[in-house]
């Protein structure tokens, strides 16, 4: 019996931690962002429910513009002009576009090795701390050519958030 008890506390606790999840994490989802369909054929909805009429569909990897969230629920846009709502666990954050000679911030890290060249075996010149602004120069697959002071090397992108132009 005490058994049963534990494993319905437990089931009860995972329950209430699952709602929670769903209740603030659209909060955390920024209004204005683009993101992406994971899915092929996902249905845009009048209304943020499973059975409402269904409007039109997203093909994988198509981007939306995020317009608000209900219970779940997120009201996109797309470039076309199609309003509707899909639910928030078929979307992803799209990958950021990057600019060149924008300032960048070092994050995710204490310290991103900068190296000679845009790979992991390639010379270890430094380190940059977190909160460092850099300079982004140029790009090469995942690694980005930046500029601090009169210094350059490259870095990973993943180490770098946007700040400004």
């Amino acid at each position: 019996m005490k058994k049963k008890c534990g494993v319905q506390r437990l089931m009860a606790v995972l329950v209430v931690l699952m709602l929670l999840m769903t209740a603030f994490s659209p909060a955390l989802a920024k209004v204005g962002r683009t993101y992406v369909s994971r899915v092929n054929g996902l249905r845009v909805r009048t209304k943020g429910m499973s059975g409402s009429p269904v409007i039109g569909k997203l093909y994988r990897g198509q981007k939306v513009i995020h317009r608000g969230s209900s219970r779940g629920w997120w009201l996109i846009e797309t470039n076309k002009g199609l309003k509707g709502y899909v639910f928030r666990t078929y979307l992803k954050p799209a990958e950021p576009q990057w600019i060149r000679n924008a300032d960048y911030r070092v994050y995710k890290t204490k310290r991103a090795v900068v190296r000679r060249g845009p790979r992991p075996a390639a010379d270890k010149i430094g380190t940059i701390q977190r909160g460092t602004v850099v300079k982004l120069t140029g790009k090469q697959g995942n690694w980005g050519k930046i500029r601090v002071g009169t210094r350059s090397g490259w870095v990973q992108l993943k180490f770098l958030s946007f700040i400004s132009r």
